[in-house]
């Protein structure tokens, strides 16, 4: 047919298929909202703390092939570094935290359909 409509055959031979066996039902337990370790959301005081703790485990120098000399001007460098490291740490902890902005109101789009004249 060349009119736009659909034409359905029927099956020569009927399909014979076994009814599929009804699956078993399994409960599944409640899924608990933990939060993964991963997913931990981390202040940047939190992030400071971390840090200097790691920059204090490895300020240190300790590679046999170095000069001691060098060694022990990169182990005072690495110093250094922590020090300034807690001092910025320490003036973060003096700071308010902020409070968080309030939303901005979503600006009202208007939208403008001009009008078609029928002639």
């Amino acid at each position: 047919m060349k009119n736009g409509s659909v034409q359905v055959r029927k099956r020569k031979a009927p399909l014979n298929s076994p009814a599929p066996a009804p699956a078993p039902v399994v409960q599944e337990a409640p899924k608990v909202d933990e939060k993964k370790e991963e997913e931990q959301a981390y202040t940047n005081k939190m992030l400071l703390e971390m840090m200097t703790k790691i920059l204090e485990r490895n300020s240190v120098v300790n590679e046999p092939n170095m000069d001691p000399i060098e060694r022990e001007k990169e182990t005072k460098e690495n110093q250094e570094y922590v020090q300034s490291m807690e001092e910025k740490r320490i003036h973060f902890d003096d700071e308010p935290e902020p409070e968080p902005e309030p939303p901005k109101p979503q600006p009202q789009i208007r939208r403008i359909i001009p009008r078609i004249r029928r002639l």
